[in-house]
């Protein structure tokens, strides 16, 4: 079954396929505004962690694609990849 049985792993799995927090936050009966609340002053809660690990997992898909499709030779995934290097570099001096 693609849907698990917390309201956590529902959540997680959800934004592992990019839908929206308006999407997910009617699959788990939550109102708009407090399922948004939560993702964006409650970094600790299981809900905003989920929701965080479920787009990095299928994100860390996409980008070892885009570095194969890189290494390969296409242009526009050599592009997004120097993109990517550039905001770690960016982002490793920030605060």
């Amino acid at each position: 079954m693609l849907i698990k049985s917390s309201e956590a792993e529902k959540v997680e799995t959800l934004a592992s396929l990019f839908f929206t927090t308006k999407q997910i936050a009617a699959f788990i009966g939550k109102p708009l505004e407090t399922f948004v609340q939560t993702l964006n002053h409650k970094p600790d809660d299981p809900l905003t962690l989920a929701y965080h690990r479920g787009k990095m997992k299928t994100e860390i898909i996409l980008r070892f694609d885009t570095n194969r499709f890189a290494l390969a030779g296409s242009p526009e995934a050599l592009r997004d990849m120097k993109e990517y290097l550039l905001k770690q570099n960016i982002s490793e001096h920030e605060e």
